[in-house]
C-alpha cells in the first residue's frame, strides 16, 4: 500500500507501508479522494510545526469502509464516508453531544496529529475518529 509520508520541511515521500488490519472498535477505510488543507500545506512548507517526521499527513477525505473490527455497530463494509475535518478528544461534553468542532482536547496537538492524520494513503485504520456515512442519494 502507498502513503505520502512526511519526513520534514519540503520532504514528503510516497512510500510502501503495511496494509492496516482493524482491531476491536476500528474500521479500515479505502481512501477515494483526499484533500490537502492549510495544516498539511504549512507542515510541508514550514514544518515540522505540529506533525513529527514519519507521520502520514491528511485528515480531509472521502472513503469507503473495506473492513471492520469487532464492536463497530454504526458502519458496514461498502459504506461511503466523509471525514470530520477537525480533531477532537471524543470524551468531553461537546464531543458526547456530537458537537466536536468546539471541543478542547487535552492531548498535545502533536500527539493528536499523529493519531488522526493519515488519509494521504490508499487505506488507513480509524479508531473513534470523526467520520460520517454519506447519504445514499449522494452516492
Amino acid at each position: 500500500m502507498k502513503a505520502a509520508v512526511f519526513h520534514g520541511r519540503r520532504d514528503i515521500r510516497i512510500e510502501s507501508v503495511p496494509e492496516p488490519v482493524p482491531a476491536a472498535g476500528e474500521v479500515v477505510l479505502e481512501v477515494l479522494r483526499a484533500a490537502i488543507c492549510g495544516t498539511d500545506s504549512a507542515e510541508w512548507s514550514r514544518g515540522p510545526v505540529l506533525a513529527r517526521p514519519m507521520v502520514t499527513l491528511g485528515h480531509e477525505f472521502v472513503g469507503r469502509v473495506c473492513a471492520l473490527g469487532n464492536d463497530v455497530g454504526d458502519l458496514a463494509v461498502g459504506d461511503r464516508v466523509v471525514s470530520g475535518a477537525g480533531v477532537s478528544c471524543g470524551s468531553c461534553e461537546w464531543c458526547r453531544a456530537g458537537r466536536t468542532n468546539p471541543a478542547v482536547f487535552p492531548r498535545s496537538a502533536a500527539t493528536t496529529l499523529r493519531r488522526w492524520c493519515s488519509h494521504l494513503r490508499s487505506r488507513y485504520t480509524l479508531s473513534g475518529g470523526p467520520v460520517y456515512r454519506l447519504d445514499k442519494r449522494s452516492q
